[in-house]
């Protein structure tokens, strides 16, 4: 199907040059390709297509009909070729994205209206979910996540950094004392993020500890 589709190409290019010579320069091929194509088609199809003389080609019947059929073939692949020339030229279409919800909240939708202005054919969709999704079971083109990157053969690129402070408020720490050493943060009442670990890991003089922690409350969003 695709060589037939080749020559058909090929085909709608002769009738429109009146040319073999000039096809093949245009196509930068050799004459007995041109020849070849045509051959092919003219067998598959078990009809001649073109007379041909050593000063000039003409149409048969059966190739007039053909070429219609060719020529609207030859257009169709022009335009489409134009429209991937066209997205490299301008970014076009549409961008679905998943982003933690407090991340995406903060950082990405502050960028959004700049964006829209530099991307103006361009479409976004944003899912803000602190959920890890499949990226191509969700029909995602693009996830921007936080912490170290798991085995994978999808493209990652570091966008930046994050800091994460321990934060107490002032009540707090008169009622239950203020950590005097690494220890001390595993016997403190936490609000713990139900999609991580709870475990904290911190290092003082060299020396790093992993602490097992809990508490009374407990949540799914990280804001």
């Amino acid at each position: 199907m695709l060589d037939e589709v080749r020559g058909m190409l090929v085909f709608a290019k002769v009738v429109e040059n009146g040319s073999f010579a000039e096809t093949a320069r245009r196509l930068n091929v050799s004459r007995a390709a041109i020849s070849s194509q045509i051959k092919f088609l003219e067998n598959r199809l078990g009809v001649r297509l073109l007379h041909r003389s050593t000063r000039n080609l003409s149409l048969t019947e059966a190739g007039r009909s053909y070429y219609e059929s060719c020529a609207l073939i030859a257009e169709e692949a022009a335009t489409a070729e134009q429209k991937v020339r066209n997205l490299t030229e301008e970014p076009t279409g549409r961008i679905s994205v998943t982003c933690s919800a407090n991340f995406g909240l903060k950082r990405i939708v502050p960028l959004l209206g700049d964006f829209r202005k530099l991307y103006k054919n361009v479409e976004l969709d944003i899912v803000l979910d602190d959920d890890v999704v499949n990226l191509v079971d969700g029909g995602f083109d693009l996830a921007i996540r936080a912490g170290p990157l798991v085995n994978s053969d999808m493209i990652a690129r570091k966008l930046c950094s994050t800091e994460r402070l321990i934060c107490a408020s002032q009540d707090y720490l008169h009622q239950f004392g203020t950590p005097a050493a690494p220890e001390d943060f595993a016997i403190h009442h936490w609000v713990t993020y139900s999609r991580q670990a709870k475990y904290l890991e911190i290092s003082k003089d060299g020396k790093s500890y992993r602490l097992k922690i809990s508490g009374p409350i407990h949540t799914n969003n990280a804001a």
